[in-house]
């Protein structure tokens, strides 16, 4: 990052907000803040890293850990405008959080960017999503949320970035209005069109959180998402409208419990496709899974027959595998194996494909573990070492003595674990020792602008699900 937004405007800056990472992005991908660095970093309020999300669609980069851009693939810009926006989102919008809810998130659409020069100055058009939610042992609770199109203005300088203006329409009349006069002409029906981009943003905002509570496990909210859907299936089916009802009267009987699957997005689409995939989906579970798969990006539109006319639900899964194999193995267990237990303990790496992908165990026996990743945050691959009574046989690389951190993580039986990171040129450690074990993670660093928090939350991530 070339700076953290200095914003000129008189808004209350926040503590560590749970979200998706410093350095990283909401837009699509979550948010966080993060206090300046001190001697030893605490897991009191973990982060998460990266946005979270596998459906690929023509104006949807979940792969890139920044945030939604809608028609222009400006991919390859400097991470500064995800990080600015993420960051004026958040800070304007904070509601409650920290003192009644656990976890903050924002997702935005991008409808339109405009560079003026010569004085360098950007701003973004587009939906933003934010919203706080709680973690209960049925799943989350949304404490508040506001959906707002929004402008918000930047001036670019050798210091860092300067959020100028954030700009909302007024309420009631005033809404269309403004935003008529606000937004550039070839984007006004989609500033107004409050449905079109609204379910994606949810689903990626939920995403959000459960990645953190499945990455930072107990003491921060972990639920288990599969059965907190179970769950959810159940409610629907379990009363009967009438004596000769059919799918859809449940789901309009139940559209709350309907409406959260949807919400759960891809975690909902895994478990439906889990359970198709091993047939006899027949009955009227079967009926519903199909018609909340067929409601999700990603899926939608993919099918040769539709849910709602399909025999069964199976029957409609079978059509589906038959035309997009490729696509449902993308959602069916296809990684490697995570977590890594030859070693004798449980070694997990976070489970957020858009932050930790490629996954390749390149050594595991009972006393060794080597695997590589790649680490979006941080733009490069990583190598995860775990040594069993033994030492690690790390490159011989110069590090700064002065740029030297140490943080600190806690195993589910609240056991503190220091956490030594030590910074070179192109390179970044994570060091620690647990009972007789010895681990490290090294990453590459592509670029002097990229984040390299990533590798010390996955080494804290680790020690999270240690015993």
């Amino acid at each position: 990052m070339k700076g953290r937004i200095k914003n000129v405007m008189d808004y209350k800056k926040p503590v560590a907000a749970a979200g998706i990472i410093g350095a990283m992005v909401c837009l699509g991908g979550g948010i966080c803040f993060l206090t300046n660095p001190k001697s030893v970093r605490s897991m009191q309020k973990p982060d998460v890293l990266g946005s979270h999300g596998i459906f690929e669609e023509k104006d949807f980069y979940p792969e890139s850990g920044y945030f939604l851009q809608n028609g222009e693939e400006d991919r390859e810009e400097d991470g500064w405008e995800e990080a600015a926006i993420r960051d004026a989102i958040m800070e304007h919008n904070q509601f409650s959080y920290p003192e009644s809810a656990e976890f903050a998130c924002c997702s935005f659409v991008n409808l339109e960017k405009k560079h003026s020069v010569p004085v360098d100055k950007y701003t973004f058009y587009g939906w933003a999503y934010y919203a706080e939610y709680n973690f209960l042992q049925n799943g989350l609770e949304n404490v508040y949320s506001v959906y707002v199109p929004v402008a918000l203005k930047f001036q670019a300088d050798e210091d860092g970035f300067t959020l100028e203006e954030y700009w909302e329409p007024g309420e009631g009349s005033a809404f269309v209005s403004d935003v008529r006069r606000k937004f550039p002409e070839h984007i006004v029906e989609d500033g107004l069109d409050s449905q079109k981009f609204l379910l994606r943003q949810i689903q990626d905002c939920y995403g959000q959180a459960v990645a953190f509570s499945q990455t930072f496990g107990q003491g921060y909210g972990k639920f288990d998402v599969d059965t907190v859907i179970e769950h959810l299936l159940d409610a629907i089916c379990s009363d009967s409208p009438s004596a000769d009802s059919n799918p859809q009267e449940y789901i309009d009987a139940h559209e709350a419990e309907y409406k959260e699957l949807v919400s759960y997005g891809e975690y909902t689409v895994k478990y439906c496709l889990k359970r198709f995939e091993k047939g006899g989906e027949t009955g009227l579970e079967g009926h519903i899974m199909a018609r909340v798969c067929q409601e999700i990006p990603g899926i939608k539109g993919k099918a040769p027959v539709e849910a709602e006319t399909a025999e069964t639900g199976q029957a409609w899964y079978d059509g589906l595998k038959g035309v997009e194999k490729g696509l449902l193995e993308s959602f069916i267990e296809t990684e490697e194996r995570n977590p890594y237990e030859e070693i004798g303990i449980p070694v997990s790496l976070p489970e957020n494909e858009s932050w930790i992908s490629q996954r390749k165990v390149q050594e595991s026996d009972e006393n060794h573990l080597q695997v590589q990743y790649y680490d979006s945050v941080l733009g490069g691959q990583c190598t995860l070492w775990a040594v069993k009574d033994g030492e690690i046989n790390l490159p011989d690389i110069e590090y700064e003595e002065s740029m030297e951190e140490t943080w600190e993580g806690h195993t589910l039986a609240e056991r503190s674990v220091m956490v030594r990171v030590q910074h070179a040129a192109d390179w970044v450690l994570a060091s620690w020792e647990y009972e007789n074990y010895k681990f490290a993670i090294l990453g590459e660093v592509s670029s002097p602008e990229n984040d390299t928090i990533s590798v010390p939350k996955a080494a804290l991530g680790i020690i999270m699900g240690l015993i």
